[in-house]
């Protein structure tokens, strides 16, 4: 008997948080009501907007949001990855709004200077604006190979697409390539993306492992 093993995976998380439609509705409102800045795409055209940099989550309003998307985050950081939690705080470094119109998209890219990176969904339409989680190495094969198959599978496939509803979250690895189908839709969509980083002590000898196994402690200190 043969065994097929899945080694390293990047682990997305979906779910959907628990938010009534009134409060939905506010967070809509407060998203309308933004200083928002017009984005561009690679070819320097007009392509939705973001908001200005600050950290929405900590803007007056975003209160209630903000814990449940740290529940969620805890939940996919501490008790499926076993971060470990004595070691390691979870900051939220920056987060942004999103507005997309008829045409608009994100290309191909990865959040920098984060370790998790996620997407809120408040308003979503019907039609485009698809999250497509994109393979960011080497895998089953190279880049140098454009290898044929007889059907796209979760074992060979190059991308994987999720559907954004309304109140849908999607947390994942920081350096995992991703983008955004060209919306559809005469209606508008928004989305809240947020980045996340671990502070405490990082390296493998931290001090109770030290006393475990007689090392010397090796370790590196951050602090948000």
């Amino acid at each position: 008997m043969a065994d097929l093993h899945l080694l390293f995976p990047t682990p997305v998380y979906e779910s959907t948080l628990d938010i009534r439609p009134k409060e939905l509705y506010k967070i809509i409102s407060l998203m309308e009501k933004q200083d928002w800045r017009e984005d561009q795409d690679h070819f320097g055209k007009p392509n939705g907007a973001v908001t200005k940099p600050k950290n929405l989550l900590l803007e007056e309003g975003f209160e209630d949001l903000r814990n449940l998307i740290q529940i969620e985050m805890e939940k996919y950081v501490y008790g499926l990855l076993n971060v470990d939690k004595d070691a390691h705080g979870l900051v939220c470094v920056t987060a942004w709004g999103n507005r997309y119109n008829m045409g608009d998209w994100a290309a191909k890219h990865y959040h920098s200077n984060a370790m998790f990176s996620g997407v809120f969904y408040p308003k979503c339409v019907e039609e485009g604006g698809e999250f497509h989680a994109t393979r960011s190495g080497p895998s089953w094969c190279t880049y140098d190979w454009e290898i044929n198959t007889t059907d796209v599978t979760p074992l060979n496939s190059l991308t994987t697409p999720f559907k954004p509803t309304d109140r849908k979250i999607l947390l994942f690895p920081s350096h995992m390539q991703h983008y955004v189908t060209p919306v559809q839709s005469n209606d508008v969509r928004y989305s809240i993306a947020f980045n996340y980083m671990l502070d405490g002590e990082f390296g493998e000898f931290r001090e109770k492992y030290a006393k475990k196994y007689g090392h010397g402690t090796n370790h590196l200190t951050l602090k948000f």
